[in-house]
């Protein structure tokens, strides 16, 4: 009778976590833009792991953007392609990131993401490359940026792109940065004067450097507080399915220098319209 009960423990058991691992797994899927997700942890990122690119000849732009989960996310880059066939445009675009990853990872050799670039450059014919630093180094660690932006840069030019970069945003102001920013000693920070903070970062080295910025975070920061939109996920910091349009909508207008069509991927349209709107504005007026 007991070896029988034990057979029957180790079989509801079994089906049990056969369960839990079925149920585990959905939430790993591919998030499309419109989807309602929450934050997922870090071990259900995805990774652009592809390195065998073919060019697109017939391609009008072809655009390579390198960052981390903040452009990852939601895949941003294929939301942008997608926009820009809708206006009209063939381009092709691709996304070399990792969660967490920052610039001085790309720049070094010594890194697997550095490697994975250069390969990328070298198989290339870029037309520009992308640059999306981690949302808290224009803030905090500010002179490694700079000195990994050098290195880029020479990168980037030699293998015939042009270097530029994506303006990230201020983290939500419950966010768990701000407690150990002053802690550090930045006493005063709010979300406001972090996202001056990157404003301010983003803009000298485009001054410096000769590149244009993708103005993001001030698309992003305009729909959060003026507009009351819920482009940010629940963890505070990264692009909702919202948030990733309207940077794609901010891409559009940046590197064709016109509306962005009225193309709503699978948003409501009148919230579709309303981050157009948001992104047209932010762009005209930076």
């Amino acid at each position: 009778m007991a070896k029988k009960m034990r057979k029957w423990m180790r079989y509801v058991m079994l089906c049990f976590v056969f369960c839990f691992l079925a149920g585990s797994g959905s939430k790993a899927t591919e998030m499309g833009v419109g989807d309602e997700v929450e934050y997922l942890p870090d071990h259900f990122y995805q990774e652009d792991e592809s390195e065998n690119i073919e060019t697109d000849s017939n391609a009008e732009l072809r655009i390579l953007f390198v960052g981390n989960s903040l452009v990852g996310k939601n895949s941003m880059g294929e939301i942008f392609e997608r926009m820009a066939a809708a206006g009209g445009h063939q381009i092709q675009v691709e996304t070399l990131w990792k969660s967490g990853c920052s610039w001085n990872k790309y720049a070094s050799s010594g890194n697997q993401m550095g490697r994975k670039l250069r390969r990328l450059l070298k198989k290339g014919s870029w037309d520009y490359v992308v640059l999306q630093e981690r949302s808290v180094r224009p803030v905090a660690g500010t002179s490694e940026s700079r000195k990994a932006v050098r290195k880029l840069k020479k990168l980037i030019e030699n293998s015939g792109a042009k270097m530029m970069f994506l303006e990230t945003w201020a983290p939500n102001e419950t966010h768990k940065v701000y407690k150990k920013l002053k802690r550090n000693g930045m006493k005063g920070i709010t979300q406001k004067v972090f996202q001056q903070k990157v404003r301010s970062f983003y803009s000298s080295l485009s001054g410096k450097y000769g590149a244009n910025v993708v103005w993001a975070g001030d698309a992003m920061e305009k729909a959060e507080g003026k507009f009351r939109l819920n482009v940010l996920m629940a963890d505070g910091k990264h692009p909702s399915a919202e948030g990733s349009y309207l940077m794609a909508c901010v891409c559009y207008e940046t590197f064709f220098g016109e509306k962005a069509p009225e193309w709503d991927g699978s948003l409501k349209s009148a919230k579709a319209q309303k981050l157009r709107r948001i992104a047209m504005q932010t762009v005209r007026n930076s």
